[in-house]
């Protein structure tokens, strides 16, 4: 009855306070020594799928309309890539985390150069801040060669797979390698 109405109400007021209130958030220092050519993608292979667990201690609520990733050494661009995103109450990542309710935010050219390389969302993701956040990214490339090194911290943590055979999707990752560190990123 009442209660329900009342929570309902309450909830519709959070989420228009959310919507209006953009995500303004770095995780990590753009200049970090730390790197990985693994995380967010590995392009040594035609195809990869990442996933990068970070803390709700590292962020804040609110619409996340684009990320920057902060890349250290030579490019390469080749394929596509996709970027998704979920809340999750994992505190780690030990394996990849699967399921149809991710939230697809960004699709197109994998295109990479030194320093930052921003990607805005075509559907913008509502982050609460009461779980953790999960960026999966997945490439199919049709091609491989050199690959960039992208600034990592030392929070959360990431795993990876790579092949040159099979794209990927969301619900088909088969093993992970772990990574101790996410790359850095501005919201």
């Amino acid at each position: 009855g009442m209660k329900k109405l009342l929570l309902f109400a309450m909830a519709i007021i959070f989420a228009m306070q959310l919507s209006a209130q953009t995500n303004n958030v770095v995780v990590g220092d753009s200049t970090s020594a730390t790197t990985s050519s693994y995380v967010p993608m590995y392009m040594l292979y035609e195809n990869s799928f990442t996933e990068a667990l970070y803390p709700a201690s590292s962020l804040s609520p609110g619409l996340i309309m684009s990320i920057s990733y902060y890349v250290s050494s030579t490019s390469y661009s080749n394929g596509t890539f996709k970027i998704y995103m979920k809340e999750v109450d994992n505190t780690s990542i030990s394996s990849f985390i699967v399921g149809s309710d991710f939230q697809e935010v960004y699709s197109g050219p994998a295109a990479w150069v030194v320093g930052s390389n921003t990607f805005t969302f075509t559907t913008p993701f509502t982050y609460t801040g009461i779980g953790n956040l999960l960026v999966a990214v997945i490439r199919d490339g049709n091609d491989y060669g050199t690959y960039p090194y992208f600034r990592h911290v030392e929070v959360g943590s990431s795993v990876y797979e790579y092949d040159d055979y099979d794209e990927y999707n969301i619900n088909t990752p088969t093993y992970g390698s772990l990574r101790a560190s996410v790359p850095v990123v501005a919201f």
